[in-house]
């Protein structure tokens, strides 16, 4: 669903922390409910402190189970929109640091241009596939002819569709004859 949560991936020490992360990969959160949710909804950085002291980190008894006390989580943004949230829990309570909660924004960003750009190569790739399909589909072939030097670049399909071995076309029409072509 486009307005829920859901944890796709953890890293964890311990199988103790193992069955944590299997309570997280488990629940699904809606936008802007739960301390998640709100970063989701907010795009900001937070910071919880003490989880057990925080009533929208609704994982505070299976933190407090096996000793975590502290969540920093902050958004990942894609073309100004959160895409998701990246959560670290630790075991020791540690006040707010502005500078860190900064910093994480940043990567946040950073991330999601990364993914972006991503997701951007993956779209050509698959756009590139369906242009060689359809070329080969139509027995057509890329070339360039560079004005500035008159040098003609021909791909290998054009070559094969030419009878002329890869790699032979001489990059030039100089002194050749145009084929198909009537004598007027």
């Amino acid at each position: 669903a486009a307005h829920t949560l859901r944890c796709e991936f953890t890293w964890t020490q311990s199988q103790k922390q193992d069955a944590f992360a299997a309570h997280a990969r488990n629940q699904s959160l809606d936008h802007g409910a739960s301390w998640l949710g709100g970063v989701w909804a907010q795009g900001q950085p937070r910071w919880i402190s003490d989880v057990t002291a925080e009533p929208s980190f609704v994982r505070a008894a299976a933190a407090t189970e096996i000793g975590l006390s502290c969540a920093v989580a902050f958004p990942v943004v894609i073309n100004d929109a959160v895409a998701g949230v990246i959560e670290f829990l630790r075991f020791e309570t540690q006040p707010p640091d502005q500078d860190v909660l900064a910093m994480l924004g940043a990567i946040g960003a950073h991330v999601g241009q990364f993914v972006a750009r991503v997701r951007a190569h993956e779209r050509l790739a698959e756009k590139r596939r369906r242009l060689e399909l359809a070329m080969d589909a139509g027995r057509l072939g890329p070339w360039e002819w560079d004005l500035r030097t008159g040098v003609v670049t021909w791909s290998p399909a054009v070559e094969a569709m030419h009878g002329i071995p890869t790699g032979s076309f001489g990059g030039t029409f100089d002194g050749q004859e145009p084929e198909n072509i009537e004598d007027e």
